[in-house]
């Protein structure tokens, strides 16, 4: 079964390419899950988390082209998961996605991004992989981004409702 695309193409906002890794709070290779007719298929992918949004990118794409991201602010929690597979990360020859020596690690942990019903990415749980100390370091900077943007995003709610100077000792 396809999955359909469309409400990806709406979006006028949609990044084109990855911001530079300067302005990335933190980047990395991460392996996809996919479910394919053989199986689940583990994909290679670039990562990059900046102060609102996390990016995706094939690693070998020079252009560093975005096929998706996710809105932290539409981002309901970053979980680790065992990993539920861990045959499937044998090396496979010199082709395999874990050339990466940080995903030679055998022993990985799955970092799953749940995302909100109501957002561009309609609840999908985007389920990636990497080895135990690497996913602990991304879910940590993930919900540490995750509460700066959403106060963020509250403190310009309450500025544009009430004046910059009415709530600024309400929030320390």
């Amino acid at each position: 079964v396809m999955m359909s695309k469309t409400g990806q193409d709406e979006d006028d906002e949609a990044p084109k390419s990855l911001p530079h890794e300067r302005e990335s709070i933190r980047c990395g290779m991460m392996a996809k899950k996919s479910i394919e007719t053989r199986g689940i298929g583990w994909t290679p992918r670039l990562v990059l988390l900046t102060k609102d949004k996390i990016y995706f990118a094939k690693p070998e794409d020079p252009a560093r082209k975005v096929i998706d991201y996710i809105q932290l602010a539409d981002l309901v929690e970053c979980d680790l998961g065992e990993d539920q597979d861990p045959m499937s990360c044998e090396l496979e020859g010199p082709d395999s996605v874990f050339e990466d020596p940080r995903l030679k690690d055998k022993r990985m942990l799955e970092v799953i991004f749940r995302t909100k019903e109501d957002s561009r990415n309609c609840g999908r749980s985007y389920i990636y992989r990497t080895s135990y100390q690497d996913a602990q370091d991304w879910e940590q900077a993930v919900d540490q981004a995750v509460k700066r943007e959403k106060h963020r995003a509250l403190e310009e709610a309450l500025t544009a409702e009430f004046g910059a100077h009415t709530h600024a000792n309400a929030c320390t």
